[in-house]
């Protein structure tokens, strides 16, 4: 719940070996500490300009996780754009320890991931070129699914009607009228006049 406040304050606790921090010229870590500070002190620009900052290093954080599967996840910037609400609802209760907070960005960011990753499991959507002639819950409502139960009774009971030769049809391979004995069973005088 974005938002809503945590009941106790975001802190740094981070296993800083776990998160691969790379190094972005355009990310001084002066500049972002300035504006975290700026944002943690109630600068209302202050997480405006942090998000420009750190957007670029997000978005490219989560296409190089969610490139392959972008399709069945979503779209690696709606991704992003989770990343950044979550740092914007972390701010609010952010204390300050003079750890990285890239690093922390970071950690939002792979937990999203992870996050998009989970719900591509969950989907069991099946997506189709086209829109189907009617609506599904009419066509498989309990009404359809008695009488089409009925239906297979009565077909079921006219099967038995039908002689053991009549129920079992020829397959595709047989081309020939069934009244045309096969070739090689008429005699050979026969045989040379087909």
């Amino acid at each position: 719940m974005i938002g809503c406040a945590p009941a106790e304050p975001a802190t740094e606790l981070i296993d800083l070996s776990a998160v691969q921090v790379e190094d972005h010229p355009a990310l001084e870590p002066s500049r972002i500490d300035k504006l975290v500070r700026a944002a943690v002190a109630g600068d209302l620009a202050a997480p405006d300009r942090l998000l420009a900052e750190l957007y670029p290093a997000v978005l490219r954080y989560c296409r190089g996780r969610l490139s392959r599967h972008a399709s069945a996840i979503g779209s690696a910037d709606d991704v992003a754009q989770e990343v950044c609400l979550a740092v914007v609802a972390a701010l609010r209760s952010y204390t300050i320890t003079g750890r990285s907070f890239r690093a922390f960005v970071y950690v939002i960011a792979a937990n999203k991931v992870a996050d998009a990753f989970r719900a591509s499991g969950r989907n069991r959507t099946d997506p189709v070129a086209g829109l189907p002639d009617y609506p599904d819950d009419l066509r498989d409502g309990p009404e359809q699914r008695l009488l089409a139960g009925e239906f297979a009774e009565r077909l079921g009971g006219l099967l038995q009607l039908l002689t053991p030769r009549q129920r079992n049809p020829p397959t595709r391979g047989d081309t020939r009228p069934p009244t045309c004995p096969h070739p090689k069973t008429r005699p050979k005088d026969q045989q040379a006049e087909a």
